[in-house]
């Protein structure tokens, strides 16, 4: 048993550590092309706002860390992938943009705490926000963004034999950068920060708590339409 959990742990690590290093390496590739020269008289459509669409997938790190009446009982991690599309409406003035989206898609995970004798397992099943987006163009190829919203996130839970599904809903807010390769088509990296907040589940007069949160690193094509 403490064999598998060593490898789960590796492995956890090694994906977290691949999301991470392609995220940074998207950054990296916005900066260098932004610094490139642009075309004379080039007018991104994608850039001037309007409404948008696009497909998007990434990794995702959920914790959720357990109390039985306020002691302590340790975190559940249940990293996965994140794969889906969002829509959204961008409206420009100047160098500065400001954007509506929303987002869905479908999520993996699973996992695992054992405590006080008792399993408790999680796992991610469905993801959708909406988000408030402001930022900065640059060069007039390119943005640089931040974004605020709301999160929810359906997952399975088992919970002292017991399963059910949830609805987690929280607050995100998240970083982004994006680099337009045509006149229609963008690609961008992110990183968003979720927060979901506590739970209590009850059983006579034993409290277990539950507060859980999400950090995402994932990558998107845009679409102006």
């Amino acid at each position: 048993m403490r064999n598998s959990l060593n490898e789960q742990s590796k492995g956890r690590h090694v994906l977290r550590a691949v999301s991470w290093t392609f995220c940074w390496a998207l950054f990296a590739f916005a900066a260098v092309a932004l610094a490139a020269p642009a075309e004379a008289n080039a007018s991104d459509r994608l850039i001037d706002g309007g409404l948008y669409g696009g497909v998007q997938g990434g990794y995702a790190i959920p914790d959720a860390r357990f109390s039985l009446d306020d002691a302590g009982l340790g975190d559940l991690k249940a990293d996965g992938f994140r794969v889906g599309g969002f829509v959204g409406y961008a409206h420009r003035d100047g160098n500065l943009f400001g954007a509506v989206e929303l987002d869905g898609g479908l999520a993996t995970g699973d996992g695992m705490l054992e405590a006080v004798g008792t399993e408790f397992r999680i796992e991610p099943e469905f993801t959708a926000g909406a988000s408030i987006l402001a930022g900065a163009v640059i060069a007039d190829r390119g943005m640089l963004y931040a974004r605020a919203g709301y999160q929810a996130l359906v997952i399975e839970a088992s919970l002292a034999g017991t399963e059910t599904r949830e609805v987690l809903h929280g607050a995100r807010v998240g970083v982004g950068a994006a680099v337009a390769v045509t006149d229609r088509v963008a690609i961008r990296a992110e990183y968003l920060y979720s927060f979901f907040g506590d739970k209590d589940y009850r059983a006579g007069p034993t409290r277990l708590q539950v507060e859980a949160e999400q950090g995402v690193a994932r990558v998107g094509l845009v679409f102006g339409f």
